[in-house]
């Protein structure tokens, strides 16, 4: 009960304190804690492992007691009964090999879930990390949004004034009035937006979904920044690291031993036992003996019936040989693509910061034009308009750049 207690005020000091900033590191934390899902996986994983353990005990001895109680019925006075006490030993030395490949296969399928479910886990941390940047990006077009009508109802109004003075004609007003409106419909949808990111970067975390969950934006930009290695040093990073990679050897190992077991089946079965017996017979009194030997089964033929199921696994091992080479093809060649569109989307980005530099520049100079009446309303509202797309384009090129370099994590098998 006390430790529900902590556990419980543990939880509720990390939501109450969201609103002072969640960390990505922290948020990945909250995750693996509470995700439903994975909390399943986790719990599969250990029914696997116990399953695996039980077969170990597969070469011990049994120890078994019998009691048998028989009532006869014979021509008057000769009716009598007999009890039997038996206490019996038995050991399977060797059965076909069963014990043998049980135990294997049962450690290498625990093996084989045990890599699946680290691989589980990167999903999950990439899952977070693609939540988490997609919030922050949100978050950031939302600012841009809230400058874009802020400067939007200043050329409104800077068009409402001019138009009072006779300076200007009332379609610039209109014009204007259009774009102000257009930016106050596209502040309510990205703050709607934002609230959604949220949601779901909430869910994944087992937090409230309304709770507003303070990100830090400054992050997407400062991930943008990192460096990212060369191809081969990605690659040698996937090979060594991504669960999948060991994962998948686990699986060839079962196929293999699958062949195994029908070769073990033309070897003989091979047990000793040992019996105690205690019996009391009303007729002839008690008697007391033990009873042991060993016991020697060889199943020498039944047809071609395990032949066949020994080249059936046989092909079988080398379907799943392939089967891995399929699977590692493409995941280096999904990791190659996720390379080459982190150049792509890093040119980008470099382009996207150069095109807001000059729009920036340009809707000052338009601006500055406009209000001494060197310039008309469409071309401010344009270049207004051309900024607030620099702006938003900027964003989303960051976003895809770090999308893209949380997928080549995952690939490379990377947590941290």
């Amino acid at each position: 009960m006390v430790k529900i207690f902590i556990k419980t005020f543990i939880i509720f000091f990390l939501i109450s304190s969201l609103s002072y900033g969640l960390s990505l590191k922290e948020a990945i934390k909250l995750a693996k804690e509470n995700y439903p899902k994975l909390k399943s996986e986790e719990e599969k994983l250990m029914s696997v492992k116990f399953s695996y353990k039980s077969a170990l005990f597969n070469f011990f001895p049994t120890l078994s007691y019998s009691f048998n109680y028989s009532k006869y019925n014979d021509i008057n006075p000769l009716d009598y009964f007999s009890r039997t006490h038996s206490l019996t030993v038995n050991w399977v030395l060797f059965n076909n090999g069963k014990n043998i490949i049980q135990y294997k296969l049962g450690k290498i399928n625990y093996l084989y879930q045990k890599e699946n479910f680290k691989e589980k886990i990167i999903n999950l941390v990439y899952e977070v990390k693609k939540a988490y940047f997609t919030a922050t990006a949100k978050k950031e077009i939302l600012r841009y949004r809230k400058i874009q009508l802020k400067s939007a109802e200043v050329d409104y109004n800077l068009a409402l004034e001019k138009f009072k003075l006779g300076l200007v004609k009332k379609s610039d007003v209109l014009n204007a009035k259009v774009r102000y409106e257009n930016a106050k419909y596209l502040y309510i949808q990205s703050k709607a937006d934002y609230q959604i990111s949220l949601a779901e970067l909430n869910s994944l975390l087992g937090i409230p979904l309304e709770q507003k969950t303070e990100i830090n934006e400054k992050i997407l930009y400062s991930y943008c920044g990192k460096n990212l290695e060369s191809f081969d040093s990605l690659y040698n990073q996937f090979l060594k690291n991504r669960p999948i990679v060991k994962s998948l050897n686990y699986k060839k190992r079962l196929a293999s031993l699958e062949k195994e077991k029908y070769i073990y089946s033309y070897s003989p079965t091979i047990s000793v036992f040992f019996q105690k017996n205690k019996v009391y017979n009303s007729l002839t009194g008690r008697d007391n003996y033990d009873m042991y030997g060993i016991r020697f089964d060889w199943l020498l033929f039944d047809g071609l019936g395990r032949y066949y199921n020994y080249i059936a696994a046989k092909y079988n091992e080398l379907s799943t040989k392939y089967q891995v080479r399929e699977t590692l093809r493409k995941l280096k060649l999904n990791l190659f693509k996720r390379y080459i569109d982190y150049k792509r989307n890093l040119e980008k980005v470099n382009l996207a910061k150069e095109i807001i530099r000059q729009a920036e520049e340009n809707y000052k100079q338009t601006l500055g034009e406009y209000k001494v009446g060197k310039n008309d309303i469409v071309a401010l509202i344009k270049s207004e308009k051309s900024l607030a797309d620099a702006q938003i384009n900027l964003v989303n090129s960051v976003l895809n750049l770090v999308l893209t370099k949380i997928e080549i994590e995952k690939e490379i098998g990377k947590v941290d």
